[in-house]
């Protein structure tokens, strides 16, 4: 191995860098070392394209990688299973503040040829290692498939820009080739994914016409952004390009995904769409994860007059202090202009789980569309204000509980609920419906109303345990008396 006497120390190896003449490239065999400047970091280049396959590349230590004017494309033209890996406080900037550049793409493929840009992958690992995009869209599957972004142990991937945006598999309208099976990790206390910028129209997409794109937040990963779309496009024909199957899941106590904006419904900043227009899309959070936005939406959209591709969406929440917090808006199911409605989609609240919905601060908005449904199996359903003689109008319907096997549409007149108005009436709540599994602070849904499903459980008074007692030792004393007699 040659030798560098700079105290930063950056390695590609096994790289073919592509860069324009004048700037110096490393050799393919892993003992040359990138070219420095005199501070120390990596000479800035115009482009950075990882175009062979096969390869392992790594940006570690104090080392800087920076692209000035255009994309750094890991697995781009018709490269497959390249990777570049960020370490130790290693930093790679997509610099460039305007046009098209400013952007990471993994696997980076070509309308035509779906084999191309697949398999490549980013890895950021480590406290203080970095990547952080500029102005444009970044990719993780451009028309390529199964390509991965594992953020972890407190690295973190970045960007402000003002049409900044991350899309998990990007397909192609007219075919099911593209897009498939890429998938985002971000996982381990500090490990961080943010896509907010100062427009508020930040976007992060879970599957733009490609299907089975995935993100999965763990471990205390945290993911924020303006507005986040799971399953976005579709087409009338299943043959063609349609955004189905993406999920996301968010899991363990202190993970997070949180959606903002301060403008209220413009262009869906702040919301979180499941389905936006695609079918079998869904979103789970689990095991005390939290999730939290303006408005939240299943089932969305649908194209034009045809319903079918806007089916099938679905939230889950499930186990104990795992939450879903809606500032404004809880929408399950749409209904197009021409009073078309999708339908079979649903939002799932179990073993413990709250939804949350309005604050003292923003009215609560819960609709559900005929056909679609809010399926309750011992979790809450939390709605700001008394709207106990709203619920007829708002739930009737429209609610699936639990029966052991199935869940089952059931009438409002089967449900629990009951407006609280103190820390007391909330305690007695849980408590009478045997939500024991909830893991709540009472003081936080003073002022809700607060809805579940199931029977409310009789707890016998002290002179019925007395009761209960006196028979069962009277039943005692007989058996014994009984067998007495039998060995006499």
């Amino acid at each position: 191995m040659k030798k560098n006497n700079r105290s930063f120390n950056v390695v590609f190896a096994s790289l073919l860098l592509f860069i324009p003449a004048g700037v110096a490239t490393a050799a393919n065999d892993g003992t040359e070392l990138l070219p420095y400047t005199t501070d120390g970091t990596l000479s800035e280049v115009t482009a950075a394209r990882l175009t062979t396959s096969d390869t392992y590349n790594l940006v570690t230590g104090s080392g800087r990688y920076s692209a000035t004017t255009a994309a750094i494309e890991i697995g781009g033209a018709t490269a497959t299973n390249a990777h570049l890996t960020v370490s130790s406080g290693g930093d790679v900037v997509a610099s460039y503040s305007s046009g098209t550049g400013g952007s990471v793409y993994v696997g980076y493929g070509t309308p035509g040829t779906a084999s191309y840009g697949c398999s490549n992958s980013l890895t950021i690992t480590g406290s203080g290692s970095t990547v952080t995009t500029g102005y444009g869209p970044n990719y993780i599957g451009f028309y390529g498939s199964s390509n991965t972004l594992s953020i972890e142990s407190a690295g973190s991937f970045s960007g402000s820009g003002t049409n900044v945006q991350v899309t998990i598999g990007n397909g192609d309208s007219t075919s099911s080739s593209y897009g498939n099976s890429n998938a985002v990790t971000v996982t381990g206390l500090g490990s961080t994914l943010s896509i907010v910028n100062a427009a508020l129209n930040a976007m992060i997409t879970v599957g733009n016409y490609g299907s089975s794109n995935s993100m999965t937040i763990s471990d205390s990963g945290a993911v924020t952004s303006n507005v986040f779309l799971i399953g976005g496009g579709s087409n009338t024909s299943s043959t063609l390009g349609t955004a189905s199957s993406n999920h996301v899941t968010v899991t363990g106590s202190g993970s997070s995904l949180t959606v903002s904006s301060a403008t209220v419904t413009t262009n869906n900043f702040g919301s979180i769409s499941v389905g936006r227009m695609g079918r079998g899309n869904y979103m789970e959070v689990l095991s005390g994860a939290d999730v939290s936005s303006r408005n939240f939406y299943v089932g969305s959209y649908f194209q034009g007059s045809s319903n079918t591709m806007g089916n099938n969406n679905y939230a889950k929440l499930s186990g104990s202090g795992s939450t879903l917090t809606v500032t404004s808006i809880l929408k399950v199911g749409f209904t197009s202009s021409a009073s078309v409605s999708n339908s079979d989609n649903y939002l799932e609240i179990d073993d413990g789980a709250l939804v949350k919905v309005g604050s003292s601060s923003s009215a609560a908005t819960v609709t559900v569309i005929s056909g679609n449904y809010i399926e309750l199996a011992n979790g809450v359903l939390a709605i700001y204000s008394n709207v106990t003689s709203s619920l007829s109008t708002m739930l009737e319907g429209k609610v699936k509980t639990w029966d052991g096997d199935s869940f089952e549409s059931v009438a409002l007149t089967s449900l629990n609920y009951a407006y609280c108005s103190s820390t007391a009436e909330v305690d007695e709540f849980i408590s009478k419906y045997d939500l024991s599994s909830y893991d709540y602070t009472a003081a936080d849904l003073v002022g809700y109303t607060l809805i579940t499903g199931g029977s409310a459980i009789s707890v016998p008074e002290p002179s019925t345990y007395a009761l209960f007692g006196g028979v069962g030792a009277l039943g005692l004393a007989l058996y014994r008396r009984r067998s007495a007699k039998i060995v006499a």
